[in-house]
């Protein structure tokens, strides 16, 4: 996240959160005295840095034991190329396959690849949920449109969307959007992410392309509490970047 004409804590703000995204500081961040000689500010700039951090749910603070970094939260930075593979800093991470099955374009999905290709071709539909230390974090399904039937089936048995096109297609894959969306949990949602009906879920809509053609569709349901994204505006021309909260 990069920050043009914020305000010197702003700007160290960003820094202690891609350190925190590379797992520099896994558990424990050093004194704020350490990072004031460290960025060649006050303690006040740095306080004010880490506020606004703890304000994200990012960092805490308990008296005595200094700021810590909370570890059950996964931080997501938005670029081109988002894989569950890579989105975490830390932590054990297994991707746990639901279903497998074959379903013509006039079924649930519809409405979210509309345009995308011709009505009447199947869509082949992985759903997964996604762990990280022992914990469900999301259940996404990968939408894969006809023509790449091999690069579905394949994905049965590397539960990886990328390694499955490389396995398969000789294009790379790339991502054309990402979408964000906020709305409470259904039933299935909460049984399989084990919270409450109605908890608040952050929704991710991901359109990847093989070549010219839209090959797969990744939506996710992610918990809410659990994740943090962050925006690169320096991203290459092309990346298709949307956001909404309902």
């Amino acid at each position: 996240m990069r920050t043009v004409g914020a305000p010197r804590w702003r700007l160290i703000a960003d820094t202690i959160l891609r350190d925190v995204e590379a797992a520099r500081f896994v558990d424990r961040l050093p004194p704020e005295s350490d990072l004031a000689l460290r960025f060649k500010v006050n303690r006040h700039t740095i306080r004010q840095a880490l506020t606004y951090l703890r304000d994200l749910g990012i960092l805490g603070r308990r008296a005595g034991a200094g700021t810590h970094v909370h570890r059950d939260l996964v931080v997501i930075p938005v670029t081109r190329d988002i894989s569950f593979s890579q989105l975490c800093t830390s932590g054990e991470k297994r991707v746990e396959v639901l279903s497998m099955r074959t379903e013509d374009a006039s079924s649930e999905f519809a409405a979210l690849v509309a345009g995308s290709f011709a009505a009447e071709q199947p869509l082949h539909i992985a759903r997964v949920r996604e762990w990280v230390e022992d914990l469900p974090l999301a259940i996404t399904d990968h939408i894969f449109t006809a023509g790449f039937r091999a690069a579905f089936e394949a994905y049965g048995s590397l539960s990886s969307v990328r390694r499955a096109f490389a396995a398969t297609c000789d294009q790379p894959l790339k991502r054309v959007s990402t979408t964000l969306a906020s709305r409470p949990a259904a039933l299935e949602e909460a049984r399989l992410l084990d919270v409450e009906i109605g908890h608040q879920l952050l929704i991710s809509i991901g359109v990847n392309r093989c070549g010219p053609t839209v090959a797969e569709i990744s939506l996710s349901r992610l918990k809410a509490e659990r994740v943090v994204f962050t925006f690169d505006n320096e991203e290459p021309q092309g990346a298709s970047i949307a956001y909404r909260a309902d």
